[in-house]
């Protein structure tokens, strides 16, 4: 899926297409799973940040150098000095990955370390197959990851953990970034097949 390297004085991209060691790739079409876990995640987080000085972008391009220009799911910016001609300059707050088969392991591992490297505080990985959220946090210069969030467990996944793990379990995401945001995996995944 990627191509061609970029020339060295001018960085040409297009819809569709993302930058990383500016290298041009293709990103994943989006399907309906994608388009509905993309629409209810925004969804929280509109409701959260309206009012504030924070604001939610969904599909803009970032910039966070020449050579890394990345279109995430959902961006969460709170310096809005950072837009600049339709796009974002700089690393976000927050930034969702809602993950494609054929794109997992590039956003998983190649964008991951490139989030972390700007700045990027969180980095959540939407799975709309298997119904969960990784929520990574910055630490040093690295993500490391906080919690994985389940829609649902399994009977066995159950019986293997602890009492206290069992009492451990929530269906709520929350985050030391943003006091009072709360986004139930539940609702985000319901009645996607």
């Amino acid at each position: 899926m990627s191509n061609a390297a970029l020339p060295n004085d001018f960085i040409k991209y297009e819809l569709g297409r993302e930058i990383i060691d500016g290298i041009v790739t293709k990103m994943a079409p989006v399907g309906t799973a994608h388009s509905r876990t993309n629409k209810r995640l925004s969804r929280f987080f509109d409701d959260y940040f309206e009012g504030t000085s924070c604001e939610v972008f969904e599909d803009v391009y970032v910039h966070l150098s020449k050579k890394d220009i990345f279109a995430p799911d959902i961006a969460i910016v709170c310096d809005l000095s950072m837009i600049k001609n339709d796009k974002i300059y700089g690393a976000p707050e927050l930034v969702v990955k809602i993950l494609s088969r054929t794109t997992a392991h590039r956003d998983k591992v190649d964008k991951k370390k490139k989030y972390a490297k700007f700045g990027v505080k969180e980095y959540w990985i939407a799975d709309p197959k298997a119904k969960d959220i990784e929520v990574y946090y910055l630490d040093d210069g690295e993500f490391s990851l906080n919690k994985t969030y389940y829609t649902e467990y399994e009977e066995f996944d159950l019986e293997v953990l602890t009492e206290e793990e069992r009492a451990e379990i929530t269906y709520e995401i929350t985050t030391p970034l943003f006091e009072g945001l709360v986004v139930d995996v539940r609702e985000v995944f319901k009645d996607i097949p």
